[in-house]
């Protein structure tokens, strides 16, 4: 839709353009009418809009026509009752002038087109009636009064478009009947010059200020009307928009509260499910150390491998979610893509070529580098995927204006609050088939694919490494005319990495005489194992089921080679449980371990801590783990 502006700009060069455009600027002296057109009394246009035959100088003529082809027969059979022979040639020629008017009303008037035209046809017309008025005068002048001539001066009020004509039709018209008048009989009578010279140019002027300030009335009422409605149609467009925003915020909402429930699930399932997988890989690798049996040993490192595939389906769950644990360096995004154009390359195929664009010099952003890849070859592969044979792959690096961007209509859109400003904005778009609105609705489910094979995750895992660098997605996809996905990244602050919060706080190791382990864990399941694990590897271990049962044996013995504290415990979680330990003085290392962690609270907790052991583990991670903080290593070949 035009802005109202553009569109004032387009009426007026359109009404310059057509003849019958005018503006109407009320006057109210007669010499303002007699000399100026412009500012005088043409008929007003209602609107620049209106049909031309809807104007009132094209229905008066109409009008007038008509009524003109039964009025000029009644004058032709009145002019035959005149004494002949002169009544013939005054019926004849009234005769004429009806066969004119009716062609006139037949066929020429619907062709006119502009009201100048309209003008010259009512000239036409009136002066034949003039040429008729005056044979009849001339035939009869004894007969012939100024009647007919006032009367057509009045009624040219009505049909005249222009004031100028309509003046000079007049005056055409008085002086050529007074002359014609004076040369056959002599001087007219005061009567008729009363009612020629002043009273029918009067009557005429009159009538058509009173018609002209009515229908001045008539079109401001209308444009008021006009503007009225344009003013409703400009605010039903705006609810519109602001419904369309709010039924778009709300969807995101849903979204985000979707996936809000969907991460607070993700992450309690994946803490206990956790758990239990490092239960079972314990125990299964204490049968794998204790087991002379060759066949036993290999099922007890099969449960340890299928362990490990269940650990990476939670990993999966995670990030999708939006809840996994990554650290973030910077990355020069040109140089990262350019590193990874041939594995990029070699995922599509030589049919397919990967490009990439880049507009802006700032590419700097703070991202994992793995899951960086992880994202740019999921794209990559979905892309090729929807590519039937020949095609092609854009990726484009552009620096973008959040407010902007954010507003505009997308297929799928992931919008974080908290982004704004200058972002980079990292797109991958193909020359696939494109997605339907069903498809684009449930691409980023997890277990959802439109392919043959595959398990589904691909995008389900960019959403959720996304969701995780608090970074916004947006999708815009046509049938036939592929598909552009885009990831909106906040640029580095300052291009230095991340620096470890473990590394300044491990001292140096004071090697201890005593082989004194601390677990705590209020899941037995979990302690157990991990307990059964450092005892066959000679470590004289305490359990204790709860933070407050931790702090209460350190009380009575301090003396621990490291502890091994679990993050998610009721009542006192794992930093909680360290700080009142501390609080009492011992300064063993601690070691954390948890089912999960969110990436904000692993990186402010595991500054108190040592070191950090996502379950379930690997014995050989803990037993390198331990080796670094107590300094035993000669514990291992036992």
């Amino acid at each position: 839709m035009n802005h109202p502006h553009c569109r004032d700009e387009m009426a007026q060069s359109n009404s310059s353009k057509q003849e019958d455009s005018f503006n109407y600027r009320p006057s109210t002296t007669i010499m303002r009418v007699l000399w100026s057109n412009r500012l005088g009394l043409s008929w007003v246009g209602l609107m620049d809009s209106v049909n031309f035959k809807e104007h009132p100088a094209y229905t008066c003529n109409v009008y007038a026509l008509k009524l003109g082809v039964p009025a000029t027969v009644v004058a032709a059979a009145f002019a035959l009752t005149y004494p002949p022979p002169m009544n013939v040639y005054v019926a004849a020629s009234v005769a004429l002038l009806c066969v004119f008017v009716f062609a006139m009303q037949r066929w020429v008037l619907p062709r006119i087109r502009t009201l100048r035209s309209l003008d010259l046809l009512v000239v036409a017309y009136c002066t034949c009636i003039l040429f008729t008025q005056l044979l009849s005068l001339v035939c009869y002048p004894e007969v012939e009064v100024a009647v007919g001539v006032g009367c057509m001066l009045v009624l040219s009020a009505l049909l005249f478009y222009s004031t100028t004509l309509m003046t000079c039709y007049i005056v055409l018209t008085v002086s050529s009947w007074t002359t014609l008048k004076w040369m056959i009989s002599g001087p007219i009578s005061p009567q008729d010059a009363l009612q020629l010279l002043l009273i029918a140019p009067l009557v005429t002027l009159i009538a058509r200020i009173t018609i002209v300030k009515t229908l001045s009335e008539l079109h401001a009422a209308r444009v008021r009307e006009t503007n009225n409605v344009q003013e409703l149609r400009s605010t039903l467009e705006r609810l519109q928009e602001e419904t369309r925003r709010l039924e778009s915020a709300e969807a995101q909402l849903q979204r985000a509260q979707k996936n809000e429930g969907l991460g607070i699930m993700a992450a309690g399932v994946a803490h206990d499910f956790n758990n239990t997988l490092a239960a079972i890989n314990a125990f299964a690798e204490v049968i794998e150390l204790e087991s002379s049996q060759p066949s036993v040993r290999a099922h007890a490192s099969e449960i340890c491998r299928a362990v490990k595939q269940a650990s990476s389906i939670c990993k999966h769950m995670l990030t999708y979610a939006g809840k996994s644990t990554s650290q973030m360096v910077p990355i020069d995004l040109v140089e990262f893509i350019q590193s990874l154009r041939p594995l990029m390359q070699a995922t599509c195929g030589k049919q397919i070529p990967v490009s990439l664009r880049s507009e802006e010099p700032c590419n700097v952003v703070m991202f994992n580098s793995a899951q960086l890849q992880q994202v740019l070859l999921n794209l990559i592969n979905n892309g090729a995927d929807a590519i039937a044979g020949s095609g092609t792959i854009e990726v484009t690096i552009a620096n973008v204006d959040a407010t902007r961007e954010f507003t505009k209509h997308w297929d799928y859109s992931l919008i974080v609050p908290g982004q704004q400003g200058t972002l980079i904005a990292l797109t991958v778009r193909d020359s696939g088939s494109g997605m339907c609105e069903e498809t684009i609705r449930q691409m980023f489910d997890p277990y959802f694919t439109t392919k043959g094979v595959g398990h589904g995750f691909g995008l389900s895992n960019v959403l959720g490494i996304a969701r995780s660098h608090k970074a916004s997605l947006t999708v815009s996809s046509e049938i036939g005319c592929g598909t552009a996905i885009t990831i909106y990244l906040s640029p580095a602050q300052a291009p230095t990495p991340v620096s470890g919060g473990n590394t300044e706080l491990i001292a140096e190791v004071q090697v201890r005489r005593n082989l004194r382990l601390l677990i705590v864990d209020d899941d037995a399941l979990v302690r157990d194992s991990i307990a059964e694990v450092l005892a066959f590897q000679g470590w004289n271990v305490c359990k204790a089921e709860s933070g407050q049962a931790a702090v209460d044996m350190v009380k009575q013995a301090s003396d621990f080679a490291a502890m091994i504290i679990d993050f998610n415990m009721p009542h006192m979680d794992g930093r909680e449980t360290l700080r009142a330990i501390r609080a009492l003085g011992c300064s063993s290392p601690a070691i954390l371990c948890s089912g999960h962690i969110s990436a904000p609270m692993q990186l402010s907790v595991l500054d108190e801590f040592q070191a950090f052991l996502p379950k379930p583990y690997h014995r050989l991670e803990l037993q390198a783990t331990l080796q670094r903080l107590t300094g035993y290593f000669d514990i291992a070949a036992k």
